[in-house]
């Protein structure tokens, strides 16, 4: 009799995103917070022309701005290439499957039964890990913690680092399954705690 081993692997995704954008930036941050796998999610930054920082020196001839957003997506080789604006893949001349494209809302659409459409979000994970780890008392239970930064200015730098779950919004059920089944407490956050709260075993952020 033959067998086989199967592996599955969560769904990569690219985000095309504005520098300047601050509003789709931090939607991303949030989306990629809410799905499995979100941490290996790549974000491209979107541009014309290649700024001064990623020129390459001694090279006296640059590529153009449209090969480069080529390159990045070849490199990266996503299963899914994610719009944060309508139309931005055709504006900057991307080559990729228009099967295998689609906008940031479809990330956060439920179907009839309220599962994720495309890809696995955050509430299969924490279903999984209450009924087999938190819903029985533990000796030495994992310390989870949701950094909060109290300085603003570092409010998306906190996004990026430890995630952000909205409470709010088309994902707010994640976020509703996420303080279920890890009954998490806030803790607020200046810039000189990022080494304690990357410590910890697991953390994200909830308003």
């Amino acid at each position: 009799m033959e067998s086989s081993r199967v592996r599955i692997r969560p769904l990569r995704f690219a985000f095309l995103v504005d520098p300047k954008d601050k509003a789709s930036l931090q939607r991303v941050f949030e989306t990629n917070s809410c799905l499995w796998g979100g941490i290996y999610s790549f974000i491209i930054p979107l541009f014309k022309q290649i700024p001064p920082r990623y020129r390459q020196r001694y090279v006296k001839k640059q590529i153009s701005g449209k090969a480069f957003l080529n390159g990045l997506v070849d490199t990266f080789q996503p299963d899914f290439l994610i719009e944060t604006k309508p139309g931005q893949i055709a504006k900057y001349g991307i080559d990729f499957p228009s099967k295998r494209s689609g906008d940031i809302a479809e990330l956060e659409a439920r179907d009839e039964r309220g599962r994720c459409k495309i890809g696995v979000d955050l509430r299969s994970v924490c279903d999984d890990l209450y009924r087999t780890r938190f819903r029985f008392v533990q000796r030495h239970p994992p310390k989870v913690v949701m950094p909060v930064s109290t300085d603003k200015r570092y409010q998306m730098l906190f996004s990026a680092l430890f995630g952000y779950i909205p409470s709010s919004g088309p994902t707010a059920d994640v976020a509703d399954a996420y303080m279920k089944a890890l009954k998490e407490k806030a803790r607020r956050s200046s810039r000189s705690s990022f080494r304690s709260c990357l410590a910890v075993s697991m953390f994200i952020r909830c308003d």
